[in-house]
């Protein structure tokens, strides 16, 4: 989808902090390599830029209340993901919905 262009329907992951998907990332089974985790917080980051710039596309996140209790990586990792998603949500073209 174009730069400023619509909303994207589905983008798991599309609003996480780099800390949390790491926790994620590192908590699959089977085991990643390291080099792995590494190339998808990687891309994942990237995707987010979209919604940086002039035209930023609009983002529209649809959130279980499950996937906030989640604890990957422990509370602080759970406290930075909480904060971003505050942060993001101040965005004017960004909505999270629980």
């Amino acid at each position: 989808m174009p730069r400023g262009g619509g909303c994207r329907r589905r983008w798991p992951g599309g609003a996480g902090s780099s800390d949390h998907a790491q926790a994620v990332f590192k908590a699959t089974l089977p085991p990643l390599p390291e080099h792995e985790v590494a190339l998808r917080i990687a891309h994942r980051l990237e995707r987010q830029r979209i919604h940086e710039g002039d035209t930023p596309t609009a983002y529209v996140g649809m959130l279980q209340e499950a996937a906030l209790r989640m604890q990957f990586g422990g509370r602080k990792v759970a406290r930075g993901q909480l904060e971003h998603l505050l942060a993001t949500s101040e965005r004017p073209h960004v909505t999270h919905q629980l």
